[in-house]
């Protein structure tokens, strides 16, 4: 969950994706390739195409930040991204650190963002960042911590007290049905309990 706003659930090797946002009671079913899919309002399902696309952009946008989140070091070698090398610096915490500053060529939905990103030069983990929403603009700062392994995919899950990332589980199947059905959640397998990282 993110932030304790909007969950999802995501097929990998499809590309399916399922958003709910508990703040407007939006439910989203889209594939994030063709980004076609269903919507659903307060329990209903959406018909006018315009609004159908409305929120198909919007689940796709909120995809697209939420995911960078929780995956980012798995997507710094993504065409259009630019890696510069800063030297080392302590972390907000006051950490030695390598630091690596992040920005777009045009890429993505917010190719104006940049963000500072703090590797331990031990174990090559990410500590903490920094996010800019554009050049210039206050950092938003968050450490990296609370390593878990997630059935063998390493994932950080403390952003610090304001930007919590939750319940989150790597699962071996899942029912499909929850990429086409509005409700279809007392059919879901159990999530793979998580292991601390060693």
């Amino acid at each position: 969950v993110f932030f304790g706003m909007r969950s999802w659930l995501w097929d990998k090797e499809t590309n399916d994706a399922r958003m709910h946002s508990r703040r407007d009671s939006l439910t989203v079913l889209m594939n994030l390739d063709s980004r076609d899919g269903k919507v659903f309002k307060d329990g209903e399902r959406v018909t006018n195409p315009d609004t159908i696309d409305k929120y198909l952009k919007v689940g796709y946008r909120s995809w697209a930040n939420d995911s960078y989140w929780l995956f980012m070091p798995f997507k710094v070698f993504d065409p259009g991204v630019r890696l510069t090398y800063k030297g080392k610096e302590a972390t907000p915490r006051g950490e030695e650190a390598h630091v690596v500053r992040l920005t777009y060529d045009s890429v993505g939905v917010t190719p104006e963002n940049q963000y500072d990103v703090y590797i331990d030069p031990e174990s090559k983990l990410v500590k903490a960042w920094q996010y800019y929403p554009e050049p210039g603009a206050k950092p938003i700062t968050t450490p990296w911590t609370g390593y878990r392994n997630y059935n063998g995919l390493k994932l950080a899950n403390n952003r610090g007290a304001n930007y919590k990332l939750s319940e989150i589980s790597v699962r071996d199947s899942l029912n499909r049905a929850v990429f086409d059905t509005y409700n279809p959640y007392d059919s879901l397998n159990s999530p793979t309990k998580d292991q601390p990282v060693p």
